[in-house]
């Protein structure tokens, strides 16, 4: 806070973790004091998880690490040059990965799996309860990442919650 009070600015990227939403306490004061700065959020967490609630609350974009570079670099251009983010080529917006709800997306396998790791239990124990090799637990919990940019328990555990997976 103080490098801001020092000087001049007119955009703000917040590199910042809201596994717990803790850190969300230091927007107030940010606009408060800074009543023109413009922010986005730059955070590991999916967009689904705080996206939203962050544009409605404090007007603010919310960028996840998770999504692919060029897209990440792209958002923050625009932001930093104050212009809107076009359209994804048709192509490109139709394709299976991103269509529909990012629940629809998971297999029933990626669900079990997912329950049980929200549960925190070992991959070798999942693998047992499920007849399955530990190494494809492992498999089965990558490509969830990769779907859905969730990396840390906390928020596994709310997807699982909120989905009641």
């Amino acid at each position: 806070m103080t490098v801001l009070k020092s000087g001049s600015y007119t955009h703000l990227i917040l590199d910042i973790t809201l596994a717990d939403g803790g850190t969300l306490g230091l927007l107030p004061e940010i606009f408060q004091n800074y009543v023109n700065l413009k922010v986005v959020i730059f955070s590991t967490q999916p967009a689904y998880l705080h996206d939203e609630y962050l544009r409605l609350r404090y007007g603010v974009q919310y960028i996840s690490k998770g999504e692919e570079e060029r897209e990440t670099i792209v958002k923050l251009l625009a932001f930093l040059n104050d212009t809107k983010i076009a359209d994804p080529e048709p192509e490109k917006k139709h394709t299976a990965v991103s269509k529909g709800p990012i629940i629809d997306r998971i297999t029933t396998r990626e669900r079990q799996v997912v329950h049980y790791l929200a549960e925190e239990k070992e991959y070798t124990e999942i693998a047992g309860l499920l007849g399955i090799k530990e190494s494809t637990v492992r498999s089965i919990r990558r490509d969830f990442q990769k779907k859905t940019g969730i990396r840390g328990l906390l928020a596994l555990k709310k997807f699982v919650d909120q989905h009641k997976l």
